[in-house]
């Protein structure tokens, strides 16, 4: 019988290409993702089996919650991701937790995570994507879903390094990776 082991593999090829100063770029491998989407009715309920099991509570519209284990980022009226390092069956620990107080579903294949961070992140995002990344505007905890290049994106702040994360559809990963270094490279030409 054929092997059947599926391994983690980059959705965003040519990242190890993208050279600029004050600027750090790479993927997430070791992220699991999963959606919740839980009904208004719902929510009180789920939102406390949250913090009682991962110690933060499903954030409001706009932001990011993380504890060790776990990160919740919002993505529209009743609906999250939730991300965890190195947890091989998030959706359906989660599925368990909540049981019928939340839809949850694996989106570990079908999302690819980037980091961008460093002192020529903002100069880079801002070529594609349609948001104020100052720092007065765009926080520590924040988070939107837009688009980059008529690509899906959800962006995330994690600090004022500036440190963020971009969950975009694995099946638009390759033009995504095409778009990011147009953008690394038309920043390289910008005076920093």
């Amino acid at each position: 019988m054929a092997d059947l082991t599926l391994e983690s593999r980059p959705a965003l090829t040519g990242l190890s290409k993208l050279n600029l100063d004050g600027l750090a770029v790479s993927e997430r491998l070791d992220v699991a993702i999963a959606t919740l989407a839980v009904a208004p009715e719902k929510f009180a309920a789920a939102d406390a089996v949250m913090l009682k099991e991962y110690g933060v509570a499903l954030p409001p519209p706009g932001k990011r919650v993380s504890s060790e284990l776990i990160s919740f980022v919002w993505t529209g009226p009743g609906a999250w991701l939730a991300l965890a390092a190195g947890a091989d069956d998030l959706d359906r620990e989660l599925a368990k937790e909540l049981g019928a107080l939340a839809s949850v579903t694996d989106a570990s294949g079908g999302r690819a995570v980037l980091r961008l961070s460093g002192l020529r992140a903002i100069g880079v995002l801002a070529r594609g994507l349609p948001l104020d990344l100052h720092p007065r505007v765009f926080k520590t905890g924040d988070a939107a879903t837009t688009h980059c290049d008529h690509i899906t994106a959800t962006i995330w702040r994690l600090d004022d390094e500036p440190t963020f994360e971009l969950a975009v559809p694995r099946s638009y990963a390759e033009s995504f990776a095409h778009w990011l270094a147009a953008a690394v490279a038309s920043e390289a030409a910008a005076p920093l």
